[in-house]
This record gives C-alpha cells, structure tokens and sequence, in this order.
C-alpha cells in the first residue's frame, strides 16, 4: 500500500467545515439524508469474511438526520461499503467528516481506492484510522491527498473489522480554491429561438430593490385553471374506468375527469394549466438584460448586470396532470446603485415576458421590497413590540449582504407622513449559527433588525428601507388581534361537518355532509384508537355492522375529511380558556355563527365539537376516539359525495379523559350562562371520567406517557368542576408540582403546562396552597425558556422546547402559551412583548412575506390542501392555517418529501432541497406536509391572538 502523498490532520478542538466550505461538495449524499435503510450512493459492499450489516443510522449521528453505519456481527468480519466520487483525477482533494465507533473492533478506516480509465487498480490509500477516533465519541477529521493523473476512478471507502460498529457522520469532498459548478451559466449565450411574446406570456409583476445595488424582477408563468363539479350529462363515446369507488371519464379519447357519488352521477374535471413557461435560458442570459434612465447620468447608456441570479418556484400544481404554475425571481447585481427619484427603464430583451420594457421611478416608499418583512396582521397601539426584518436569499446568488447598516422609517400608507425614523442593527449574520433544533443557520442570510415600538399612533402604515424599498401595509388599532382571532375562529366553521355551509357564515358553499351521505354506511368497530389511530384494516376487521347514531357533527380532520378525532379537541380547549380567562371580552364577540344562540359565540362553536362525542358517548359513559374511513379520500372525492365508509372507534381511556376535560370546562363556563345545560355536560364529563378510571388497568399497557398527562388534565378539570376530592387524588398520582419550580416540560415524561396552568387557577380554598404556586413558578420558567430561544434566531421565533423539529405547525403557530400564562399571573412586560415577537413569523414577517392562515394579511397563502373547494371549483376558505415550512431534512423520507423528490427539485432553481428551510414553502396545495393541516394545530394561534386582544 502506497501511504505518500496524503496528510492527516485531525480536528478535536471543534467541528468540521463540511457544507461551510465555497467549494463544491463531491461527497454524494453528505448529510445521508436521502434513502431507506441503506444510504443513496453507498450501496458498493466488499465483503472477505465474516457479516457486514449497512444501515443509514437515524438514532446516532453527527448531525441530523443520519450517518452511515457499518457493523460487524462477527469477530472475523472483514469489509467495506464505498461509494463513487466524480473525475478528481490530478487534483487535490480535502476530505472533511467525523467517526466514531463501539464495540470489539480490529480495524476501521476512512480510505480512497483509485483505479484508471479501465477500471484497473492503482492504488489503496487509507487517510484515517484507528486509534486516531475513539469509541462512543464523534472525532472529526480533516485530510487532505492529491490524487495521481491516472487516477480516473475513486471510490470513497469505510471500512470495518472485527465484531462492532464504525459511524461516518456529515462527509465533504472538496477540491480547495475550486468553485462549484454554476446552478445557470449567465454567460451562456440562448441555444434556442426566442419565443414571440403573447397574451400567454408570462408576467412582469413588479421591480424592485433587495439591496441598493441589486434589483429584483418577479415573473408569473401561469396559472391553474380550478376543477369544475357539476351533474354528470353523458355524450355519446363517453367511456367510464373503473378506479376504486370512483370512475375515471374519458371523452373523445382524452381523460377529463372522475366520476363520483353512489351513482358516478357527479362529475369533477380534470385541472387544466394555462400561460407559456418561462424561457430558461433568456431568462438565465445577463446579456439579455439591460437597466437605462433620461435622468441619472450613470445610466444614460444602458448598462448590463455585472451578476444575474436566479430564484424560481412552483405557486400552484395542476392535477392530475402535475404540471406547475411558477413564480420565477431574477435578480440583477448592478455596477452602481439607482437614485432615488430618478426615472429608470428595464429591456428584458428577447425573454418572452410582457411587458418588454418597463419603466419606473425609484422611490422606496411606493416599490414593495422582497427584502422587507412585517406582520401584516399589524400591532394593538400598546403592544410593547413591533418589529420589522430586513433579508434576502437570492437562490442562485446565496444570501445577500448588507455592508452598511440602512436606516429606516414608517410612514402612514395613505399620506406618505413619515412618524418614525430609525436605524437598522444586525439581528443574526449568516455566518452565524441559529440556536435552533440543531446549531446552524437555517435562513442562510444577513439578517437585521429594525425596531419601531414608539410608533403607537393608530393608522396604516408601512416601514420603507432607505436606498432598498417597503413593506406591505400593515394596521395599528385596538382591533387588529381581535381581527386575526374572528379569521382563525371562522376557519373552524369552515371545517364543520354534518351542517351546510354558505355565506355569509362560511366562505364557500357546500351541502351538509357524512349525515351519512348517500351510500354511505357509519358502524361500530371493537378496535380501539389506542392500537393505533391509522390502523385501517384493523378498524375494518373490527366492523360490527351496528350502525351508529349521532355521528354527525365536530370538525373535519385537515384538508380531506377523515377522521373526526378527540385530539380535535385541543383547539376547542384553548377557545374555552380565553372565554374562562376574558369572560366580558369573549361573552360579547360576535362570530357570525350559522347557530348562534344566547350562549356567547366562543362557547357556541366550542359546544359544536364537544357535542359530537357527547353524541357518540356510550350509556356506560365511555367515549370513542372518533370516526374513520379506511383510507384516505380517493382521487376526485368530495365531502358530500364519498361513499367511503365511516368507522367508529371502540371507547378507550385516552378519549373519554380527553373528552372529559372538554366537556366538564365547558359545563363549568356554561353555568354562568344556563345553568340546566350546564348539568348535563357535568354528568355527561364524570361519566367519562368514571367509565376512563375504571378501564385504565386494563388499558395501561397501551397507554403512553403523554396519554397519561391526559388524565392528569382531566383530573384537575374535574376537581374544579365538582370540588370532589377524589379528583384531586388522581391528579397528584402523577402530577410534578409536588416539587418547587417543577419541570412541567419533560418530553418523553410528562408535559403538564396545561393542568398546571388550571391547578394554578383553581378557586380559593380548592387544592395545595404550596402546589398552586409551584405551578405558577413552573410557567414562568417556561416562559423564560421561550424568550431565551426567541434570542437565538434570526426571526425570534419561540418556543421553550430546542429540540422541537422544525416541522407540522412550527413555523406557522404561535408556541406562546407559556408567555401567556407567565404574563397572566406576573404582568411582566417582557412576557407580553415575548408573546407579540412569537405571533411575527406566521403572519408576514418572514422571508417569503407569506402570511400563513388564508384569508389573514396582505399577502395570506392561496392554495392550502382543502379538497372540498380544490375539486369544486371554489377559492379556499379564510382561516385554515397551513403546516408551512418543514425541515426536510431531518424529515427525508418519500412520505414527507416525495413532491421534493419527484417534481420540486426538478422545478425550481436551484433545487428545491438546497432551499433554506424557513423559505421552502411550495404554495401548491398537494405538498401535504407543508399545505396540509389540523385543526388542533391551530390552538397556539387561538390562544395568543385571544390574548393578546383581550389583555388588559
């Protein structure tokens, strides 16, 4: 073995530069994110002796979401797994990564196996090896070797021996001082024709600046035109195939749409995109581009970009069809900055966009900026934190930086008065890592802050950037929470089901559904949610065929309609609470309901969900988990029309505790209002609650630790409701408050803010005096660890978890409970303005200027997963809060990713998972992880907004 021409540095003091590095990483599948038990790329196993297991580790490794691990099951085993580098045939290469190790090992290596243009072996050149890492602990390396000319084949290979096992955490395979291959060639001149402008061309929205010197063009390329559902007339020729329940229609030899409904009597057509695409290579050409002005003297002869790059990406998906409406941004790196005032003219050339030129003046306060994020739902005039952002990712251009920090101002929208001027500071560089779920910056921008707090003067305003442009418009009033709290409300009658829906109670129009529907069957099953809530086929082969009564009612699940579940009611708990907390603010808010009575509103639409499981409540008081179809909706379905049928689970303790806590909070608020209804959810809670006691041994098992939080809740709700001390017993079986400032948020253990929070609440003479103030001083630590996150961020996002996954709500729910409760009992300022910063992100102030919750802002999603409009033809309705941005990541597999994997990295430049986290959202409705929703995430939202209106 020839050992020469390498050098081994090993790096114990700190971590590796892996992705930090300018260079192009070699290294297929780095981060080991991609595959299925075996990582993608290294799949070539040698084997001598012995037994080699591969695996793509997803419990050990350096940084989420995998390593590569390698064991040996026998004390003779001999291997190695490799995986094959591109030509770095007469160049040095530096190789970054770290190992680690367990077990009764004789060798492990990291090696490079070269052979030459015939694949004829040249040499075996091992680079690290042990005892240069040590078992159980990560060990970064750091080498460097130069690989001979003939080197045209090289195989990265880990190698292992003996009866143990060899991680390789996050690798890099760099050549120092090379760049990465451009994303687009910009120099390239077009190989292709122009395309002749049309009424199908793509769009020219808006120009604009994201920095002084760097202009922004934002181009539409098409739009989707909606399915249409209407009554089925045949045609002559018409054929009809069979698919599930459904029929597909084919017409004049073309698919146009699914038949639906008992009698495929209902037709919903086929999606149909409309507009040309976007010519890439025009588009990529800085040639093609040139930026002119009659009055400012830098620019009387038109002047190209010195840089051009590019950001695109799909804003609406065409179904079947997969096809994509796309929202393409060019960004032009100018010699010299514009000036303010002066008269420009953009020629985009021969690139198929209307219009061909486009002139404008540059003036801040009236060009939208990209760069300039803001809360659209805007402040109460006394809220103690208002806050703007300043950031960019330009896709093929990285983040953009701010040299000189910009001042700022905000200016009333309608008269251009300026009420507040200020300087931008940095909030968090690039370079910077974010104290997140994993330390790294996920914006992958300079961002700055820039503060206007002082502004407390109602009106619309928004904040203008010097030298770079503006904000959406947002509000300041008394009302602006209030607002946001009616728009999250509304979206909940938009997911009832069992009543019909239609203006002006609702946002769209639709028959009362799953009553049941017409050749739909509701029955019992003995299979209990406890076995698992999507365990379908046990759900069918526990069918009893005994139909069920009263199940109507509650909400649908998220986008589709299945299941109707008791977890829904986390949401009507956090509504019930602002009722409990602010009863003359929420007694007299009026909701617009469809059955509205004389209870208050915020209690009314609670009783809708409640009432469904009271409905479903056995005479023995035990509660079911809810109602299920086996499977999820079929292609074309509709609410009102599916025949799939329904299931109701089997009672378990974890319902009835869940549904206990719901109904007796609510008899509790009722009694204020009536008194003889009130009784009824009394009875009907401590039936459950009995019927959940005496099944919990049999059920333990089967029962987790959070399920058993559940019952700590519902313990204290009971005992609050009853004053019986027999409640107060179960709730200090297991509640931590028995110690001083207790940990209430053990993950894995217990999580008891919300029984906490009730314990801390209960009235005089009821519970431990001593318990009650541990609780209250437990919330506060909580709210001290949201505020001590929200720090640590670019977009001061909060919670008090740094090892909750970027996903399913994170981004777009406002975790600020915590703050909430903490500010309630202490008043502390810094609580209050903790519980604002937490509510920025998901309405607005972020880097795609997205807010989150259709129907809220300036600029709310248009496209959630919400089948009922979707395949009938009828915008989405407001109020449906979108599980928003993931870490796709640490959440890799095909059930998360696969509109990344198949169409999205295809679709946009650059790829879509080389996009920051915080931007890759995909505004296209079948995107479920990122589109998709629950209703019960939508309680964070409920309560902060409630709060933050009805604080005194």
């Amino acid at each position: 073995m020839l050992l020469t021409g390498f050098a081994l540095v090993l790096l114990t003091a700190h971590r590796p530069k892996l992705l930090h590095s300018q260079a192009e990483n070699l290294a297929p599948n780095p981060r080991f994110q991609f595959g299925d038990t075996v990582p993608e790329g290294w799949t070539n196993v040698y084997l001598t002796k012995g037994k080699l297991v591969v695996a793509r580790d997803t419990k050990t490794f350096f940084r989420p979401p995998a390593s590569l691990s390698l064991t040996g099951t026998t004390d003779d085993t001999d291997g190695n797994v490799g995986a094959d580098l591109p030509d770095v045939s007469g160049k040095k290469i530096s190789i970054d990564g770290s190992l680690r190790s367990a077990g009764n090992i004789t060798q492990a290596q990291v090696a490079l196996f070269l052979a030459d243009g015939d694949y004829k072996p040249i040499e075996y050149r091992p680079l690290v090896f042990r005892p240069a890492f040590k078992d159980g602990v990560w060990t970064p390396f750091h080498v460097t070797t130069e690989v001979p000319a003939n080197g045209k084949h090289a195989k990265l290979l880990l190698l292992l021996g003996g009866k143990g096992t060899v991680w390789l955490g996050e690798i890099s395979v760099t050549v120092p001082g090379e760049k990465p291959k451009p994303v687009i060639d910009t120099e390239a001149q077009p190989s292709v024709q122009p395309v002749n402008r049309s009424a199908d061309s793509p769009n020219l929205l808006s120009v604009s600046a994201v920095a002084p010197d760097v202009w922004e063009l934002e181009i539409q390329a098409g739009r989707v035109n909606p399915s249409n559902l209407s009554v089925y007339r045949p045609e002559p020729g018409d054929e009809r195939i069979p698919k599930q329940h459904q029929q597909i229609l084919k017409r004049k030899g073309q698919e146009i749409g699914w038949l639906i409904g008992v009698n495929h009597d209902h037709l919903v057509t086929y999606e149909h995109l409309i507009g040309d695409p976007l010519q890439g290579e025009f588009a990529n050409w800085r040639q093609n581009y040139k930026i002119s002005s009659v009055n400012d003297p830098e620019f009387l002869k038109p002047q190209v970009p010195v840089s051009l790059y590019r950001k695109s990406k799909p804003n609406d998906w065409e179904i079947p069809q997969q096809r994509f409406a796309m929202d393409h941004r060019i960004y032009l790196q100018l010699a010299k900055p514009l000036k303010v005032g002066k008269q420009y003219a953009i020629d985009l050339g021969k690139l198929n966009v209307q219009p061909a030129v486009q002139k404008f003046v540059f003036d801040p306060s009236k060009l939208r900026s990209e760069a300039v994020h803001v809360s659209q739902v805007g402040y109460r005039p006394d809220d103690p934190f208002k806050r703007a952002y300043l950031s960019c990712w330009r896709g093929t251009g990285g983040g953009q930086t701010y040299s000189e920090l910009p001042g700022f101002k905000v200016i009333d929208s309608l008269s251009g008065s300026i009420l507040y001027k200020g300087k931008a500071v940095i909030g968090k560089l690039a370079s910077e890592p974010e104290r997140m779920v994993r330390d790294e910056n996920f914006v992958r921008a300079d961002v700055l802050w820039m503060d206007f707090t002082a502004v407390n003067k109602p009106g619309l305003y928004r904040v203008v950037v010097d030298g770079i442009g503006s904000s959406y418009d947002f509000p300041i009033a008394n009302d602006v929470w209030d607002k946001a709290f009616k728009i999250q409300m509304r979206g909940l009658v938009n997911e009832r089901a069992g009543i019909e829906l239609k203006p002006p109670y609702a946002d769209y129009v639709r028959p009362a559904d799953e009553m049941p529907n017409p050749g739909q069957a509701i029955t019992e099953s003995t299979f209990s949610a406890l076995g698992g809530q999507e365990a379908w086929s046990a759900l069918v082969k526990g069918d009893t065929g005994k139909p069920v009564k009263g199940g109507t009612g509650g909400y649908h699940d998220a986008g589709d309609w299945n299941p109707r579940r008791a977890t829904h009611l986390q949401v009507t708990m956090a509504h019930l609470q602002m009722l409990e907390m602010f009863p003359e603010h929420f007694g007299s808010l009026k909701l617009g309901l469809p059955d509205s009575s004389a209870l208050p509103d915020v209690l009314q639409e609670a009783l809708w969900e409640i009432d469904l499981f009271k409905r479903l409540q056995k005479p023995d008081g035990g509660v079911s988990y809810g109602l299920e179809t086996d499977g999820d909706p079929e292609d074309g379905d509709i609410s009102w029309l599916t025949t799939m049928h329904l299931y109701e689970f089997a009672p378990d303790s974890f319902a009835s505790w869940t549904y206990a806590s719901a109904a007796a909070r609510a008899a509790r608020i009722m009694a204020t209002y009536n008194l003889k209804k009130s009784s009824l959810y009394k009875s009907s809670a401590i039936k459950a609650m009995e019927w959940a006691e005496a099944h919990y041994a049999e059920e333990r098992s089967q029962i987790s630790w959070d399920k058993v939080d559940a019952r700590n809740l519902a313990a204290v709700e009971l005992y609050w409701l009853t004053h019986d001390p027999k409640w107060h017993s179960v709730f200090l079986e297991n509640t931590v408050l028995k110690t001083p400032r207790p940990e209430l948020f053990q993950w894995g253990k217990a999580v008891q803010r919300d029984a906490a929070f009730v314990y801390a609440r209960l009235p005089k003479g009821l519970g431990n005096p001593e318990y009650k103030q541990n609780a209250k001083d437990g919330l506060e630590e909580m709210a001290k660890r949201c505020l001590k996150y929200a720090e640590g961020n670019s977009f001061n996002l909060t919670t008090l978890d740094k090892g909750r996954p970027l996903f399913v709500g994170f981004y777009t729910e406002a975790d600020a409970g915590d703050l909430c409760r903490a500010h309630f009992f202490t008043h502390k300022p810094e609580y209050l303005a903790g519980i604002v910063r937490a509510c920025q992100f998901s309405t607005g102030a972020n880097p795609s200027n997205l807010s989150y919750t259709s129907g809220l802002g300036a600029n709310p999603v248009q496209h959630p997963l919400f089948l009922d409009t979707r395949r009938s033809g009828q915008p989405a309705p407001k109020g449906l809060t979108v599980y928003g941005p993931m870490d796709y990541i640490q959440f890799h597999d095909d059930n998360a990713i696969w509109p990344m994997k198949y169409f999205l990295n295809r679709e946009c430049v650059p790829p879509a998972n080389t996009w920051p986290i915080p931007e890759a959202y995909f505004d296209i409705y079948l995107y479920p992880m990122i589109n998709e929703f629950t209703v019960d995430t939508w309680a964070g939202n409920l309560y902060a907004w409630g709060y933050l209106a009805a604080r005194h």
